[in-house]
């Protein structure tokens, strides 16, 4: 692949644009001007693709690209810094943002609103199919069912269960039950293991009641479905692992994971970023990836990726890359 990159100061955000086609691309006409707008970060922690543009949540603050020009809400919202999680309300045109610094905050079609919903950090987001939200700080899950204004702590406290061990990220997940009963599950990774909450069920699993392995002690880095299977699939600082027998199907240093909607699998490591098949049940990963980038041999920002999301223009992709020094775009082709 050859790659088109633009490289400002690394007191600003890091944008580059890399193109899989195999053959030297012209610059793109609004390269530079997209990399050198004056964004005064650089370490990305959460990325959201809408179908326009791209949210970029990062240490000092929220940014948006609609594909032609970048926004930062540095100015109508200066505290609102060290972003960890990003999430729209299901037919809505509300934005959640979850701040380390200043908790749960939200955007009204586009317009930041200066209230603080919940005042605790908070470190990941996600949604149920019936539009209930979840948010999660460092030992407490929360949720805001739709319709209703307040959010509100879970019935059953995760902190009796996770113990010493801090939240990282969160995921829902529509399972099914032996017998084929759909039961509503939102996945809990912390700093010490997997955990299990099934809310109409009011059940708190660690993962050494469903799962061998290892998956009790790890530290759970990112979680996401892949929506062919509606399996699991687990990042780890010592592998990737996935619902499919609880193995381990990689070992690495998974730190973000994304799945395109042909089923694409992406692995963002602390050494790069990984191009594997639709993994069906893992049989993929005996082998090698499709592709594998690094700052050396591509025009990623830096080597350790923070975070991943996949957007669809007809038969083009674009991969958004996060890392520690600024965001990357990788367009390709499905195919």
């Amino acid at each position: 692949a050859v790659f088109v990159t633009a490289i400002v100061p690394l007191n600003q955000l890091l944008f580059t644009e890399c193109f899989a086609d195999l053959k030297v691309l012209p610059l793109h006409p609004t390269l530079e001007r997209r990399g050198l707008c004056s964004f005064l970060c650089n370490a990305v922690h959460c990325l959201w693709a809408d179908g326009v543009g791209i949210w970029v949540g990062a240490a000092r603050g929220l940014y948006y690209f609609d594909d032609k020009t970048w926004k930062s809400y540095a100015a109508e919202a200066p505290n609102l810094r060290d972003i960890r999680a990003i999430l729209p309300e299901p037919n809505s045109k509300r934005l959640w943002v979850g701040s380390f610094q200043v908790g749960l905050q939200r955007l009204e079609q586009g317009v930041y609103i200066p209230e603080q919903v919940l005042n605790a950090p908070i470190v990941s987001l996600t949604a149920n199919t019936d539009r209930t939200l979840w948010a999660a700080t460092l030992d407490t899950l929360y949720h805001r069912a739709d319709g209703n204004p307040k959010w509100q702590p879970v019935t059953h406290p995760a902190l009796p269960h996770i113990g010493k061990g801090i939240i990282q990220t969160i995921c829902y997940q529509l399972a099914t039950e032996t017998g084929g009963k759909p039961v509503v599950t939102i996945w809990v990774g912390t700093s010490s293991g997997l955990f299990r909450y099934r809310p109409t069920l009011g059940l708190w699993d660690w993962a050494r009641d469903f799962a061998s392995g290892e998956l009790e002690q790890l530290s759970i880095q990112a979680l996401a479905l892949d929506p062919l299977t509606n399996c699991l699939w687990i990042a780890t600082s010592k592998g990737l692992f996935s619902e499919h027998k609880w193995q381990q199907h990689r070992e690495a240093d998974v730190r973000a994971l994304a799945f395109a909607p042909d089923g694409t699998f992406w692995l963002g490591t602390a050494t790069g970023l990984e191009q594997w098949p639709a993994p069906e049940q893992g049989e993929w990963f005996a082998g090698e990836p499709t592709a594998q980038f690094t700052k050396a041999n591509s025009g990623l920002s830096a080597d350790r990726v923070t975070a991943l999301a996949v957007e669809m223009q007809g038969d083009e992709y674009s991969l958004w890359v996060g890392s520690p020094w600024g965001a990357s775009c990788y367009h390709y082709r499905s195919g």
